[in-house]
């Protein structure tokens, strides 16, 4: 309860947390500030993980140094969320190995939401395409025999893959024997329901993960404690899930406040300096002698600075494993391809076989922001922000097949203007076929398509063949068929459409 501070000071515990109102407005919501702890600062395990740590450190020097442990982990979120508003609580008991060493190779990756958002403007002009005169298209007849033979197809592909890719007896490794089994300390935040959240959670700073508090990873809890008072469990060896977190209660002794007064009879407040002002609504008019005076926070007003939370990480790398997923997060700038997020997805435990790696990008002047590579496909899936020199939107490709590019709409955005007169979409089969998509037209053109052949007899070529040069075959390509299609104009009536053949 007074453990040491790093000038070996000993303080009141309760005093070292500083709720401190930071000016980053995405620390204000609380899963995203567990995230934000668990990034900025290097995690280190308790040692030994019996037994507390020999110093409790200024939260503000924490995060300066950007290396902590889960006691000053929990101490720094906790103090970020009372300043924001939330009714939180630092939680300290015992909890199983690979909570207390972060080994997440079991856990599932957590959701990495992309922060680009693009929003598409919503195109109007094609107005005449709901016109009456419109001749529909014919529905293709398909053939059930075809369709089934497809799916067998498709079903008896699935099996080779699985055969030759899927490992059948692949599973997680056994969990190796704990000498400190039911012994290893550990550290959460408790964030109590009120007007923020819906009901009660624990957080996990290490990692940032949210937990139901009726099923948590945590073995049991010894204590709690926030800015104005500690409280002890009479049972600490009943399982956390099993704990009631009501603290009025007869489970728990309180230390400064009187028992008569639950954490209900507060209201949390905010003085000019970011500190946390609590107001004791009485009960009882008269003062009884079991009331104590909470000492004032110690520490200094928490401060984040702006490179450091621009960076997220202590050092310009880290790396994540989770189950059959590998995370590498890069601090902004330090990649000279504005790298800063590359994820490995595999098939396996072992992370053997290679399913698809996600590259996402900052700040490229070709404005490309995310990159899929599929290894075993042999396809790559790029997608660009407005802006980028030709339009792009997004691009897929399969090495030696096919290419399909998509094209931000015409006049979309001011420096897209002249670019490609209303091309949206361009399909390209390599040699066989080219598919172009257009809008916003003065001629009405809407689709293109042209068959190209490049395995033909030179003998067979008459003068009425076109040919056209490409570097990436031996001979010329033979354009076979050219359609294009077209807007029907409304001051025409469909009586006047004349069809050359």
């Amino acid at each position: 309860m007074y453990p040491p501070n790093e000038c070996n000071k000993y303080k009141f515990i309760c005093s070292t947390i500083r709720p401190t109102k930071v000016p980053f407005p995405e620390l204000y919501d609380y899963i995203k500030c567990a995230k934000f702890i668990a990034q900025h600062i290097e995690y280190e395990e308790l040692n030994p993980p019996n037994e507390f740590p020999k110093v409790i450190p200024s939260p503000n020097n924490v995060l300066d140094w950007q290396i902590g442990d889960c006691f000053d982990m929990s101490i720094v979120l906790c103090s970020l969320l009372i300043a924001a508003g939330y009714n939180a609580f630092v939680v300290y008991g015992t909890a199983p190995r690979f909570i207390t060493t972060k080994d997440e190779s079991n856990l599932d990756c957590p959701d990495i939401p992309d922060e680009v958002k693009i929003n598409e403007l919503n195109f109007n002009e094609m107005e005449d395409m709901t016109n009456s005169n419109i001749i529909p298209d014919k529905v293709p007849i398909e053939s059930k025999f075809d369709k089934d033979e497809e799916v067998d197809k498709q079903k008896k592909k699935k099996e080779d893959d699985d055969r030759n890719n899927v490992i059948d007896d692949d599973k997680p490794e056994l969990e190796r024997y704990d000498v400190w089994y039911g012994k290893r300390l550990h550290c959460w935040v408790l964030i109590k329901k009120n007007k923020r959240v819906d009901s009660d959670k624990y957080i996990e700073p290490v990692t940032g993960r949210v937990y139901n508090t009726k099923d948590p990873p945590f073995n049991t809890v010894d204590a709690i404690f926030n800015n104005y008072n500690f409280w002890i469990n009479k049972n600490p060896t009943k399982p956390a899930r099993e704990v009631d977190l009501n603290l009025s209660s007869d489970v728990w002794e309180y230390v400064m406040l009187n028992k008569d007064n639950n954490e209900d009879n507060y209201e949390d407040d905010l003085g000019d300096e970011g500190v946390e002002v609590v107001k004791v609504v009485k009960q009882n008019e008269e003062p009884t002698q079991e009331v104590l005076d909470m000492p004032p926070p110690w520490p200094e007003k928490l401060h984040i600075a702006r490179g450091a939370y621009t960076n997220r990480t202590p050092l310009p790398t880290k790396t994540d494993y989770y189950k059959k997923t590998k995370v590498d997060k890069f601090a902004p700038y330090t990649q000279v391809d504005g790298l800063s997020i590359r994820i490995y997805r595999y098939n396996d435990f072992a992370r053997v076989i290679l399913n698809e790696v996600e590259y996402r990008y900052k700040d490229r002047t070709d404005r490309l922001y995310r990159k899929n590579k599929f290894p075993y496909e042999r396809r790559i899936v790029d997608k660009y922000l407005p802006g980028q020199t030709y339009g792009w939107k997004k691009q897929e490709e399969i090495e030696g097949i096919s290419k399909i590019t998509e094209f931000y709409e015409p006049n979309a955005y001011p420096y897209e203007k002249e670019i490609y007169s209303g091309l949206v979409y361009r399909e390209e089969h390599f040699g066989t076929k080219l598919i172009h998509r257009y809008r916003s037209r003065d001629d009405r053109v809407i689709e293109r398509k042209v068959q190209l052949n490049t395995n033909y007899d030179v003998a067979d070529i008459t003068s009425r063949d076109s040919l056209v040069d490409n570097p990436y075959y031996d001979k010329k390509i033979l354009f076979t068929k050219f359609t294009q299609k077209y807007i029907p104009n409304p001051q025409y009536p469909v009586s006047y459409i004349i069809i050359i053949t």
